[in-house]
């Protein structure tokens, strides 16, 4: 996104792309310094205490913009936020009538803990690799770029293995939220476009001080339309602008001009497009690239003059796109869990000197999952990873062991002989393991 172009996407009324207004009395409530991550920026935030009908929150408000006061990220996190019912995706339907169809991944269960996770536009969402989850875990501070996932703590989400993603891509809009089972939780949504950035974008604890404090509160933005009944005001102050010494002021950002349908699907072709392009090479394997190729070769081919009709129809293609996104997203979290309990099995296998129905089991297992790994099934792939799962008890091979090492085929065998002998003490009668 060029500098000079406003987008659609915005978080309380300030656009991706817009300049805040430096002479605004709520810019001068944000500290405001040079970015710790990103070279020619300006890192600003802000904390508002406010409260709702379901009780107390804190709004944390975050800006990442240029010298000239350019916007490239604009962030609020609710701490708690509440949901109950549907809604949640009552919340991100809204988002969608004015964003388009998202991309919506939901959360691992953990702990009790719901959670949900949308995007629109050509941001991606990366998962983070396992090196810096791990730093994460350990409560380290790393440098990864902007982040996101589902509890709004990165450390607590490493530790229980759940994902968390770096932001790559172009300009797009990310709303993600969690709750328990009494519906509280926290809530996050943010306008990026990481596209603006200079050199990789390393994530700088001021970014972790805002969004890591595990809470968010009620759904009281005016963005994301809140949970009922919002818990905020819906008038909000005018947007933020930049401290001293301040450059000439800019005027408000302008309102969004809102567009039809058509050019509404012309720009969701042309998003797709991008995020191919761009994303292509971060697929998997073939198979994902292979799918997307031909999505994009009918794609490419729409004019401009192309018929609502013809726009309609092609909207089912960007929607196959999005979803060979979602479903390359999950074959990589599946198969790197799938990688990890593989080479537990291995070493385990290592360690037996014998053969047996069993260790024969678990070695088709184990081929039967890289063979899905080979062919990106996933399907294949969850199926073979349950299987091995089932299989694999490291304590039945350790009774196999003993079992072998006393003469005996079978655990059954061995356990068969132990009762019998059992029985027959203080008799004096020792039976004969063959």
């Amino acid at each position: 996104m060029s500098p000079s172009v406003i987008s659609i996407y915005a978080v309380d009324g300030l656009n991706l792309g817009a300049k805040v207004n430096f002479e605004s009395s709520v810019y001068r409530q944000y500290q405001c310094s040079p970015s710790e991550q990103f070279d020619g920026f300006s890192w600003c935030t802000r904390k508002v205490a406010e409260s709702s009908r379901r009780g107390p929150f804190v709004s944390s408000y975050s800006i990442l913009h240029s010298p000239d006061g350019t916007v490239s990220y604009v962030n609020r996190y609710l701490e708690p936020a509440w949901f109950s019912g549907n809604e949640a995706n009552e919340d991100i339907g809204r988002l969608a009538r004015k964003y388009g169809q998202p991309n919506v991944m939901a959360m691992p269960q953990a702990e009790g803990v719901q959670g949900l996770m949308a995007s629109w536009g050509t941001v991606t969402l990366l998962p983070l690799d396992a090196n810096n989850l791990a730093l994460l875990a350990q409560g380290r501070d790393i440098r990864a770029g902007f982040m996101v996932d589902f509890l709004g703590n990165f450390r607590r989400s490493a530790q229980l293995g759940l994902p968390i993603y770096r932001l790559a891509g172009g300009p797009g809009f990310v709303w993600a939220a969690n709750w328990d089972q009494g519906g509280r939780g926290t809530l996050r949504f943010f306008a990026v476009d990481a596209s603006t950035f200079a050199g990789p974008a390393p994530v700088q604890p001021q970014v972790q001080a805002n969004l890591g404090t595990s809470s968010i509160a009620d759904s009281a933005a005016s963005e994301p339309a809140s949970p009922s009944p919002p818990p905020v005001s819906a008038a909000q102050p005018s947007p933020p602008v930049s401290t001293a010494p301040p450059p000439p002021p800019a005027s408000p950002p302008p309102a969004v001009t809102r567009i039809n349908p058509d050019e509404r699907a012309r720009q969701r072709i042309k998003d797709t497009l991008s995020r191919v392009s761009y994303h292509r090479g971060d697929l998997p394997n073939d198979n994902f690239k292979t799918k997307l190729d031909a999505i994009a070769s009918r794609l490419a081919a729409v004019s401009n003059g192309a018929d609502s009709a013809t726009l309609k129809t092609l909207m089912s293609d960007c929607d196959a796109a999005s979803a060979i996104f979602d479903e390359a997203a999950e074959f990589t979290r599946v198969s790197e869990i799938a990688g990890r309990k593989v080479a537990i099995v291995n070493a385990k296998l290592q360690g037996i000197s014998f053969d047996a129905p069993l260790v024969q089991d678990l070695k088709t297992a184990v081929g039967g999952v890289g063979n899905a790994q080979t062919e990106g099934d996933l399907a294949a792939l969850k199926a073979a990873l349950s299987s091995l799962n089932a299989l694999y008890d490291t304590g039945r091979l350790d009774r196999l062991a003993t079992a072998k090492a006393n003469g005996f085929e079978t655990i059954e065998s061995y356990d068969d002989y132990k009762d019998r002998q059992s029985r027959l003490s203080g008799s004096g009668i020792i039976l004969n393991k063959k």
